[in-house]
């Protein structure tokens, strides 16, 4: 009897003891979360945002259903990490997945926008975006229609930041735009915060600040502009950055580094990135004064998972390339116009593009080089894996490893449907074809070959399509077929070139008059199905 008394007291305590320490992991669970919200969506003077990612992690580790949503936010803005829409749509995914209405919303605001991205690198090569990119689009058409019911119920029940997104969402991200639904969002969701602004509960700062997005979309630029003024004031790191870039798009240079170097104090690692990107023209504008430089905030952005940035400073030990003037890029915004989110995007894109004509090119620093390029490839930078696998194919500054060499130009081929990884994906299958032509690091595969060569010549590749012309003049990795050879190495002589020239004649020598024409007609119908010139 005593023995069971003692069992079931037992039995008592320790699930006591479990309930307790339950309680204790929500309890510090909740605690990180709320400091985590208050430093992203209140006043924020002295805050770390690297600190806010912290406690956010450990309260998702901790099981906190809401701190998934803040983090794909913090991706999604690049709030003390680097903007990644991966990353972000992997945290809305968790969050969707518990049911949460927001975040499924916001998952297909990433799905649209990468769509969107990637229109707009097809635009600029002046191609036509692939299936993929339309998958990507309509796979972020049905998650915000699937959240709608959602939003509704808390954008009914006072749900502020629910009424904004059901608002943005029904300009026609949903698939159909719905203007009367719209508007009545946007007038439910203005009256709200200004109700909040005007009782002094302290949220006035966010509210400032969703009345100035709120009319950032779709509403009143000037209205925009007086409340992220208002919520700046307040020392709102995410209206300092919005209300930076406004200015720095208004050729407003002094108010914009101002409040950008404000922005990226505290860690906001876009406003880094857009300090070292546009250093240039700070320079230019307002001379060389106290604030830091393009370099400066360049390694700032790159350390604190800024991939494109990363990749930039490999690129400047690679090439060594000097700065004249602070600049990393040389882009004036007096030419962009549409929504703010639309300009910001774009000068952000070009960080990268032409940067060599506005370095002098000496000697190299390649340990530092692989350095940044690793941390660039590590956060999924598909230019840095390609520049890692010619290293390592090249043993150029490490010694030469065609597994590791492999390993990156594989990763950089699994971004085939990416038109924004266009000329890299070119790259890699073509190196990928030639390792396994040679049986360099892997067994001979001439088939596995054709096929990389096929990839990397339907983006213009001459070499490739020249390695092709061989393969089916010699019959490796396919039947041997001199039409085919023939109407490739035609392709390939169109680039210009010696050697393309005097194989195409090689191979004509073989052929009949008949296959030397049933051949130009092939390399036109090629041409054609592949969109390259046809000659």
């Amino acid at each position: 009897m005593k023995k069971h008394i003692f069992i079931t007291f037992l039995s008592v305590a320790l699930c006591h003891g479990i309930l307790l320490a339950k309680t204790k992991i929500n309890s510090e669970a909740d605690t990180l979360y709320q400091r985590a919200y208050q430093h992203l969506c209140g006043p924020c003077d002295d805050c770390n945002l690297i600190d806010v990612k912290k406690w956010l992690e450990r309260a998702k580790k901790l099981g906190h259903s809401d701190a998934p949503y803040l983090l794909g936010l913090m991706y999604h803005e690049g709030l003390g990490v680097g903007k990644n829409l991966e990353k972000a749509a992997s945290m809305f995914e968790t969050a969707a997945h518990t049911g949460h209405a927001k975040s499924q919303t916001y998952l297909g605001i990433v799905y649209w926008r990468q769509a969107f991205d990637r229109k707009y690198q097809a635009a600029l090569r002046g191609g036509k975006p692939n299936s993929a990119t339309g998958m990507l689009e309509e796979q972020g058409r049905r998650n915000i229609q699937e959240a709608h019911e959602g939003l509704r119920l808390l954008a009914e029940h006072g749900d502020v930041e629910a009424m904004c997104l059901l608002a943005r969402t029904c300009m026609g991200m949903s698939g159909r735009k719905d203007g009367a639904l719209e508007r009545y969002w946007r007038e439910s969701a203005d009256k709200t915060l200004h109700r909040s602004w005007t009782s002094k509960r302290g949220d006035e700062a966010h509210a400032a600040y969703q009345l100035g997005m709120l009319n950032a979309y779709g509403g009143d630029s000037n209205e925009s502009l007086i409340w992220l003024i208002k919520a700046a004031e307040l020392d709102h790191v995410r209206a300092e950055f919005e209300l930076g870039f406004n200015y720095f798009v208004k050729e407003e240079y002094e108010k914009a580094i101002t409040l950008l170097e404000k922005a990226a104090q505290k860690q906001h690692v876009e406003a880094q990135y857009l300090l070292a990107n546009h250093s240039n023209v700070f320079d230019k504008y307002l001379g060389k004064k106290e604030f830091h430089s393009g370099l400066y905030w360049l390694e700032k952005a790159a350390v604190n998972g800024h991939a494109v940035a990363a990749r930039i400073l490999g690129g400047k030990y690679d090439y060594h390339w000097e700065d004249k003037n602070n600049a990393i890029a040389d882009e004036s915004p007096t030419q962009l116009n549409g929504e703010q989110s639309d300009q910001r995007d774009k000068l952000l894109r070009i960080a990268h593009r032409d940067l060599g004509d506005k370095y002098d090119c000496q000697s190299k620093n390649l340990k530092e080089a692989i350095r940044w390029y690793s941390i660039a490839a590590k956060l999924g930078d598909v230019d840095a894996e390609s520049r890692l696998g010619d290293f390592y194919y090249r043993g150029e500054g490490v010694q030469q490893d065609y597994n590791e060499a492999l390993k990156y130009f594989k990763e950089v081929v699994g971004h085939e449907d990416d038109d924004r990884s266009y000329f890299e994906v070119l790259n890699a299958a073509f190196m990928l074809g030639t390792m396994y032509e040679k049986g360099e690091g892997v067994q001979r595969d001439y088939v596995n070959a054709v096929n990389l060569y096929k990839l990397a010549a339907r983006r213009e590749s001459g070499k490739s399509q020249y390695r092709l012309a061989e393969m089916y003049y010699k019959g490796n990795g396919v039947l041997q077929d001199y039409v085919e050879a023939y109407a490739w190495a035609n392709i390939a002589a169109s680039k210009g070139g010696i050697n393309t020239t005097a194989l195409r004649d090689e191979i004509m020598e073989r052929m009949t008059p008949e296959q030397i024409a049933e051949g130009q007609r092939r390399a036109r119908e090629l041409s054609k199905n592949l969109g390259l010139p046809s000659k």
